[in-house]
């Protein structure tokens, strides 16, 4: 029986943002032999970091609409699922609304899920929000020029702001079928629209 390792790498991808930046962390299983190979499957961890925005800078009044992207597809040179987030800073709210057609592509591994969520709720004073999501998604295991059925979906987006007066946003999200199984895990980063 061969032993094995863990074998990690990650990678973060610059968007141009001054105080957040996204990033995948990823791993898998491989024999130590003399060629080593793989003998198990892979895992991914998506994330967000940098300069939180503070208790004091998060606005007391007014709304703010953010232009946000997600991590998926930047490894095959695309610009990520775009979307927004509407902060009401007055209600101490964030919603959010996710609509992305299926897309086919050639590559193997490049599909892009058609998915049709959205949410609202509150954020913390220290400017966390959790935000569950609801909707479709077409999704299949297969990369497939015919776009899948639509099924339910449920899910959590969870992030924060950044910077000195909440300009920027940062988190993940992931969405489950309503048998339980993970579809689909992703990090985001936005800019307030101006």
């Amino acid at each position: 029986m061969p032993t094995g390792q863990r074998i990690s790498e990650s990678a973060t991808y610059d968007l141009g943002l001054s105080y957040v930046t996204m990033g995948e962390w990823g791993w898998s299983a491989v024999s130590l032999g003399a060629a080593p190979t793989p003998i198990g499957g892979s895992n991914s961890i998506y994330f967000v970091y940098g300069d939180r925005t503070p208790s004091s800078g998060i606005p007391v009044s007014g709304t703010a609409t953010y232009d946000a992207r997600t991590l998926t597809l930047w490894s095959h040179g695309a610009v990520g699922i775009p979307f927004a987030l509407t902060a009401d800073f007055g209600q101490r709210t964030m919603s959010t609304r996710i609509d992305q057609d299926y897309l086919y592509t050639s590559q193997v591994d490049a599909t892009t899920f058609g998915i049709h969520v959205g949410g609202s709720a509150p954020f913390t004073n220290d400017g966390l929000f959790d935000i569950g999501l609801s909707g479709t998604a077409n999704y299949s295991a297969n990369n497939s020029p015919q776009t899948p059925p639509s099924q339910a979906v449920t899910g959590a987006m969870n992030g924060a702001f950044f910077g000195p007066h909440a300009e920027q946003v940062g988190g993940t999200f992931s969405l489950q079928n309503s048998g339980g199984a993970t579809l689909m895990q992703d990090a985001f980063v936005g800019q307030q629209h101006h």
